[in-house]
């Protein structure tokens, strides 16, 4: 099913999970399968050990405190399924939890646990005043130091509550939003991913769209060793890609649309890790999987070893272990990983490709035609060659974002092979053309 193997030696008998092995307090720890449609990978910064995994229908909420060794579902008073979405951490040792639940535009709430997730309180959907059709609950948000101030995105509108949840009001109107992110020694100051922009408070009551910012922004990451510097993903927006604001100024670190997730490694500034998504019912997929970049996003290179999905949903650095990458894929589970606590420097001379894959499949507008997309601009070459090594296409063009249409109805039915080469790097890709 969408969690688990269940295996009978009994006719039907009696059943057992096959990926999971029992733990004590009722706990389990994975065996290396997982089907979790994955939303969120989230550690608590206030409590070594602590870690709170969440996706969709009944995954919405496993926690983990023993650093990630085994897991213990939801808790008490914890609603089963529905999926879940983000989680905030406050108080003394982050004891203090607020997290977001719902999927697919269905009310899912915001819950609230007091005791480190122990036990939840969920906010009825009349504490949201003026919600619409979509009902889902993204962002949360509370003030370390003062968890009864927090904000919540329920149905794309931003709402706070100035009593620990226990009632809500509309914090920015008519604004769809999605995501919240906030300084480290600032937590008043916190930045809203939305459709017009970013925006930005320093109260929580007064916001101010940033100029310049991505429309279409969605997930937002500070950097956890300067809160002068944000990094913003506009996942398949029309000027998406990877952003950066940094001195009041924006600058667009990669054009690949499909980076859906951005994290910042606690002990390097340099080192930025982006995941890549796509949905899975597209005809093309278009995620790539992670990249890694040692100078600050200025060249990047695949991590994709040992996954076993490519469409990775979210991701994060370890802040207690340096080097572990948590990273959770859009249905194959979650995944842990270790990097070399060293950096890597490049002395390329010219720019590095930007985070992306070049993409080859059929263009489905026209019949006998192959559509190739890249991930930056440049000159590139082409020549699609047979099973015989013969070259039956060959030319170039330059790369600017539009994708360039091959005609190939002409040819054969087989296999074939598309060598690209730009900026010195050579791919090569597999082609079969039917009839």
């Amino acid at each position: 099913n969408s969690e688990y193997v269940l295996r009978t030696t009994n006719g039907g008998q009696s059943w057992e999970d096959v990926t999971s092995t029992p733990a004590p307090g009722g706990a389990y720890a994975g065996r290396g399968f997982s089907g979790l449609v994955t939303t969120a990978v989230r550690f608590n910064p206030y409590q070594q050990g602590h870690a709170v995994l969440m996706g969709m229908d009944d995954g919405k909420f496993w926690q983990s405190r023993d650093a990630l060794q085994t897991w213990t579902w939801g808790g008490q008073n914890m609603p089963h399924w529905g999926g879940g979405n983000d989680v905030t951490f406050a108080g003394p040792a982050g004891a203090v939890l607020y997290a977001s639940f719902g999927q697919q535009g269905g009310y899912g709430g915001i819950g609230k646990s007091v005791d480190g997730g122990k036990t939840w309180n969920i906010a009825p959907e009349s504490a949201f005043p003026g919600l619409g059709s979509d009902k889902i609950a993204l962002g949360v948000y509370a003030l370390p130091s003062n968890p009864d101030k927090a904000w919540a995105v329920v149905g794309n509108r931003l709402y706070r509550s100035e009593n620990g949840g226990t009632s809500w009001v509309q914090a920015l109107p008519n604004v769809p939003v999605s995501y919240l992110a906030a300084l480290k020694n600032a937590p008043a100051t916190f930045y809203v991913s939305s459709s017009a922009g970013v925006y930005r408070t320093t109260d929580g009551s007064q916001f101010t769209l940033l100029p310049g910012s991505p429309a279409g922004a969605t997930r937002l990451r500070v950097d956890p060793t300067s809160d002068q510097r944000l990094y913003v993903t506009a996942w398949r927006a029309g000027h998406g890609g990877l952003w950066k604001f940094e001195n009041n100024a924006w600058t667009r670190i990669s054009n690949n649309t499909m980076i859906a997730d951005v994290d910042v490694d606690p002990a390097n500034s340099q080192r930025l890790v982006v995941a890549t998504n796509d949905h899975p019912y597209h005809d093309a997929s278009y995620a790539s999987g992670v990249w890694l970049s040692d100078n600050a996003g200025q060249s990047w290179r695949q991590q994709n070893e040992g996954l076993a999905m490519l469409r990775i949903e979210t991701i994060r650095f370890n802040p207690f272990k340096a080097g572990e990458l948590v990273l959770g894929t859009h249905g194959r589970g979650f995944f842990r990983g270790q990097l070399t606590t060293t950096t890597m420097t490049t002395t390329a001379a010219r720019p590095q490709p930007a985070a992306g894959a070049w993409a080859v499949y059929p263009n489905p507008a026209g019949r006998g035609q192959l559509t190739v997309r890249g991930p930056a601009a440049g000159l590139v070459r082409y020549s699609l060659l047979d099973v015989r090594g013969r070259a039956r296409l060959t030319g170039s063009f330059e790369a600017s974002g539009a994708p360039l249409t091959l005609p190939v109805g002409q040819l054969s039915a087989g296999v074939y092979f598309l060598h690209l080469e730009h900026n010195g790097q050579k791919t090569v890709h597999r082609v079969v053309i039917g009839r």
